[in-house]
């Protein structure tokens, strides 16, 4: 493993959160030169084979901009739960993947025969999410450049700035807010090759459309295991309450518990929820 990749990158981004709290990065000369030096940078050291960082656990090589993946635990519990429901062969679908924690874990995990499909609307985190599959030769990881919704179709894609790692295809009328046009598809419209296993979805209050463009394939197995984001502000800005979002999961077959963090635990879901990771699993229709 190339450390010295780690540690530059390690300098590079403590120096960039320092330009950041000062303010210097949003001098209008001076943040251009910046950002334009933090991408060479970050294209050369992404060269070759990347840079090298545990992920979990397990060596693994990323993207520079993937660095706070290799730098803290990530959602530890829920990753505990999410690495424990994956098999060998198992089939993926990693919705809103970001810079591909998740999606690079599950490719560890089901292996090479198994199957992992990525979705990230956002040109700058697929750019990234695709470098890190490329960097690990991960063949069984599909990266997919396409929101996920209940309708095949382009709708604007809104978030505060172009590099920015959060968007939504909701407006937060919030301000410095641009658009893209993205491309939406439904999973049930995916060619998967084999019936899903394991779903992580987290974009931003967009779920519940997600859940609803995939009924069939939500269907289709008896033992699929949902990791879904509850986060009340996004379900609102989606013009969606808790009740509504937590009856569609139950209708679809899943029994639904709140993965405590700070606890390392599961535990019943409770009025008023506050923003939190779900671990669904299907009921049990023998009793």
């Amino acid at each position: 493993m190339i450390k010295w990749k780690y540690w530059l990158t390690i300098a590079g981004w403590k120096t960039n959160s320092w330009f950041q709290s000062t303010g210097m990065s949003r001098i209008p000369l001076f943040g251009s030169i910046w950002f334009g030096f933090k991408r060479l940078t970050a294209r050369w050291l992404s060269s070759g084979r990347g840079v090298p960082v545990l992920l979990d656990g397990e060596p693994i090589n990323i993207h520079p901009f993937a660095i706070a993946y290799g730098i803290k635990s990530w959602e530890p519990y829920t990753t505990k739960l999410f690495k424990n429901a994956l098999k060998p062969g198992s089939t993926v679908l990693d919705i809103g993947a970001h810079h591909g924690y998740f999606s690079l874990l599950a490719a560890q995990c089901v292996g090479k025969e198994g199957m992992v499909y990525a979705f990230e609307p956002a040109p700058k985190n697929f750019d990234i999410l695709k470098k890190n599959a490329e960097l690990n030769n991960f063949n069984n990881l599909i990266s997919v450049n396409k929101a996920v919704s209940n309708n095949c179709t382009t709708v604007p894609f809104y978030f505060r700035q172009v590099t920015g790692v959060v968007g939504s295809l909701f407006p937060t009328q919030k301000s410095n807010e641009m658009t893209i046009p993205v491309e939406c598809i439904t999973i049930d419209s995916f060619p998967c090759r084999k019936p899903v296993d394991v779903v992580k979805m987290d974009i931003e209050g967009s779920e519940p459309l997600a859940l609803e463009g995939m009924a069939e394939t939500l269907a289709q197995s008896k033992n699929m295991v949902l990791f879904v984001e509850f986060n009340g502000y996004c379900l609102r800005q989606a013009g969606v309450n808790q009740e509504t979002y937590l009856a569609q999961l139950d209708k679809a077959g899943f029994d639904c518990q709140v993965i405590n963090e700070e606890m390392g635990c599961l535990e019943p879901i409770e009025p008023d929820l506050a923003s939190c990771n779900l671990y669904c699993t299907k009921k049990d229709t023998t009793k």
